[in-house]
């Protein structure tokens, strides 16, 4: 699942922005993207994240494969974190399965990563849809919300 939302400067919020799109989305310095990628890796993700967001091979090699510990790497105009986090099941007990989040995180851009959902990623994607000034406080507190 491929997905995203954007604000622009002047408060308007954007839905599944088109892949041909992004650049121009993270080429205003004033608005900020958000781009969720969830399920197993595949060509589409791997493109949108060379391609468009031209993030170091390395880095996306990173995220795409699922072996590594929690992790910052500053690659200049971004970012790139991976974190985990215990997952509760539908007992809201803790789970022995500990998913990892990737995220590239910019001035004014948000990508996150995952295989399985997360329940934070949705409850955050939703607050974002209903009350658009969580996007418009920038890239930086957007993440602090998921971490």
């Amino acid at each position: 699942m491929i997905r995203s939302i954007a604000i622009t400067s002047a408060g308007e919020v954007h839905t599944e922005i088109q892949k041909a799109d992004i650049r121009t989305w993270i080429a205003d310095p004033e608005g900020l993207l958000w781009v969720d990628l969830c399920g197993e890796p595949n060509g589409d993700f791997e493109s949108i994240l060379r391609d468009e967001f031209n993030f170091h091979p390395l880095a996306v090699d990173d995220a795409l494969v699922e072996t590594h510990i929690p992790k910052i790497d500053d690659w200049g105009h971004y970012i790139y974190i991976v974190m985990r986090g215990a997952l509760l099941d539908e007992t809201q007990t803790l789970s022995l399965e500990i998913p990892e989040l990737d995220a590239f995180l910019g001035k004014n851009f948000l990508v996150t990563y995952h295989r399985v959902e997360l329940t934070i990623i949705e409850l955050i994607w939703q607050l974002c849809q209903r009350d658009p000034r969580i996007l418009s406080k920038g890239s930086g507190s957007l993440f602090y919300r998921i971490a």
